[in-house]
């Protein structure tokens, strides 16, 4: 890997040490060379509880174009991301997108949760097929729930 991306992955990660972790800009050294930068591995001695967990993220999507937005394991993260850890859940197009819609409460009135439970159902019935990220998208961009 070169020098120079390095070096700016380096200074992304200890940044966001100190401050909330932002996907790098679009123009940034970083978000250009995504394909250059290999698999980043932490490892973590000890155990880790709901306590030391202050929010979670995921994308909508899971890697091999599934909703995991929606899904039985995806119901499971969210239940457990906020009834268990008692901390939001932050959703993502994917990992460098600039705007994000926080889930805090299971509350089944709310935009998200009934956005959730239409794509389940869906997954349920079989009827997913026709459905992909530009629905939730949609969806979230006109009842406003992403932010930055």
């Amino acid at each position: 890997m070169d020098v120079r991306i390095a070096s700016a992955v380096v200074k992304l990660v200890l940044n966001s040490v100190t401050k909330a972790a932002i996907p790098p800009d679009s123009a940034s050294l970083v978000y250009q060379s995504l394909d250059k930068i290999p698999t980043l591995e932490v490892a973590v001695f000890g155990s880790i509880t709901p306590a030391d967990v202050e929010s979670t993220a995921s994308t909508f999507m899971a890697s091999r174009g599934s909703f995991f937005f929606g899904s039985p394991e995806g119901a499971a993260f969210r239940n457990w991301s906020i009834a268990t850890v008692a901390g939001p859940i932050v959703w993502t197009q994917n990992a460098t997108s600039p705007l994000v819609v926080r889930d805090t409460t299971l509350d089944s009135t709310t935009t998200i949760s009934r956005t959730f439970n239409t794509i389940a159902d869906a997954i349920a019935g079989n009827n997913a097929r026709g459905l992909g990220l530009a629905n939730i998208t949609t969806t979230f961009t006109n009842t406003k729930d992403f932010s930055p």
